[in-house]
């Protein structure tokens, strides 16, 4: 074979494997272009080119950032749902629904996508509705992270690019907006006739902040059964609440029972929502309590109170004694009482019957000299005079 046809056969083998070492060389920078684009990844598992990833965590914004600090918990079980800009109008429709998913007990969020396609992640209107997971929440991020009010929700857009393996930017932050009522005492009792004093007490708590009392407002008190005094229901504290959050309502009733009586109330709390400049900007939140409902009794506001009106009799037995000078003589007080209820009763074990002399002209003693009263047993207690 001749020199020639050698070097030819041997430049061909060479230029053969220069084209090998390219393509490696090609798909080794591939490979660490994906890796390097993929570094933020949650799982660190590189997807297929061409397949991504969006989630993040819905937290709880405690200090009214708009940012998810150290500290700052994610919310469990937040309903999520995912929607892809089918017909590439930009505009986020329900015929644009893909999938639905919920927070783990950590808050997080994850939802498998295609590159270079249109999304949004959708926080579901029902978490705000009563029970829901995000019940009271306030939207807080929508100026510093991303995401506006929608119909369909509250909405973060993102555009996802070819190579992209895992966006892991969509968070949501809210801050809980909390309001409670309670009624002391919660319960009590009064002979008919005597007015009582119910105090009302009003409270708000941003995140996981203090309480703080509430001023300003007027919170209204049902009666059931409607009382003597006053004789309609609901009615309204005397005066607004103080800088206690307090004010009161006063009862009343000539006939014996047991009245409850449910506090309600609303008052708007003012949250600085963070506008995205460093600044932010006052919102009123308004919510609702009343003694009993279930947010109430969450954050730690009363039942209804419970106000019992008895009625009381007493009697000596026997009424005209009479007895020889130095003849001791022993009373006996029977008490009953009333509730509305049944008729007439024993009064508790324990009541306290208290004794005077009066138009003392035959300079009468208790005997012996220091007890005035005496305290029941069956409806019945005993004392002696001489």
């Amino acid at each position: 074979m001749s020199r020639e046809s050698m070097q030819g056969k041997s430049w061909r083998r060479t230029t053969r494997t220069l084209g090998v070492l390219a393509v490696l060389v090609m798909l080794l920078a591939l490979a660490v272009g994906v890796s390097m684009a993929a570094g933020d990844a949650p799982t660190g598992v590189d997807a297929p080119l061409g397949k991504s990833s969006i989630g993040d965590t819905v937290f709880n914004d405690f200090n009214v950032n708009g940012a998810e600090d150290i500290g700052e918990t994610g919310i469990p079980t937040v309903k999520v749902n995912l929607y892809k800009d089918q017909n590439a109008n930009g505009t986020l429709e329900a015929s644009d629904y893909l999938s639905t998913t919920t927070t783990n007990g950590a808050g997080y969020y994850d939802f498998a996508v295609d590159g270079d396609e249109k999304y949004w992640v959708v926080l579901d209107p029902t978490n705000f509705a009563s029970g829901g997971a995000l019940e009271d929440y306030v939207f807080t991020s929508g100026a510093t992270i991303g995401g506006d009010p929608t119909p369909l929700g509250i909405a973060y857009y993102k555009e996802m690019p070819l190579n992209q393996l895992d966006f892991n930017d969509a968070d949501f932050g809210l801050v809980k907006v909390n309001l409670r009522i309670s009624l002391t005492p919660g319960s009590a009792t009064n002979i008919v006739g005597d007015p009582h004093v119910f105090i009302a007490t009003v409270q708000s708590q941003i995140g996981n902040g203090a309480w703080a009392n509430v001023q300003g407002v007027t919170p209204s008190v049902a009666y059931s059964p409607v009382p003597s005094t006053p004789n309609s229901s609901p009615v309204n504290c005397s005066t607004v609440t103080n800088a206690s959050g307090q004010c009161t309502v006063t009862i009343n009733s000539t006939t014996p029972g047991v009245f409850t009586a449910t506090g309600t109330v609303t008052a708007n709390v003012t949250v600085n929502i963070p506008d995205g400049f460093g600044g932010s900007t006052p919102t009123a939140i308004s919510r609702t309590r009343t003694t009993g409902g279930a947010s109430n009794t969450a954050a730690g506001g009363s039942d209804p109170a419970k106000k019992t009106y008895v009625n009381l009799r007493i009697k000596l037995d026997p009424l005209t004694p009479i007895n020889a000078v130095n003849q001791p003589h022993t009373f006996t007080a029977i008490v009953e009482q009333n509730l509305g209820t049944g008729g007439w009763v024993n009064a508790p074990n324990g009541t306290t019957v208290n004794f005077s002399l009066l138009n003392n002209t035959a300079l009468g003693v208790f005997v012996p000299a220091s007890p005035t009263s005496c305290t029941t047993t069956s409806g019945q207690c005993t004392i002696t005079i001489n």
